[in-house]
């Protein structure tokens, strides 16, 4: 191209391609990806009648269980959660409601499963 004194223009392409490649990088290799949560294991801790009544209208129980949980982690940086609650579901109605604590998981790795307690 020529400008108007009829020389030709130079483009600088080094920031163009810096800025391409960046944009290119972000958006495939460092894109956070979701977390892998598995359940690796589940035991019934216990079971009572409260009441001992077995009248099927009027059922209760209580129902205690261990739950081993594994997390991946495949993104390429760390990070922490918080202490937060897990909540269980039987047909759209909580059931059951477990604090999960607090945990940091490095990049890329997987947190071997650990028991929480369902009640």
């Amino acid at each position: 191209m020529r400008n108007s004194t009829g020389r030709k223009q130079r483009y600088c392409w080094g920031p163009r391609v810096t800025y391409f490649l960046i944009l290119s990088l972000a958006f495939t290799v460092f894109k956070a990806r979701e977390l892998v949560i598995s359940m690796e294991q589940v035991e019934v801790g216990s079971l009572t009648f409260p009441n001992n009544n077995l009248n099927m209208y009027d059922l209760h129980l209580n129902l205690s269980l261990n739950v081993a949980v594994s997390i991946y982690n495949p993104n390429h940086a760390s990070f922490r959660y918080s202490e937060d609650a897990s909540y269980k579901f039987y047909r759209q109605l909580a059931v059951g409601e477990t604090s999960v604590a607090h945990y940091y998981i490095t990049r890329q790795s997987q947190v071997a499963p650990h028991f929480e307690k369902a009640g």
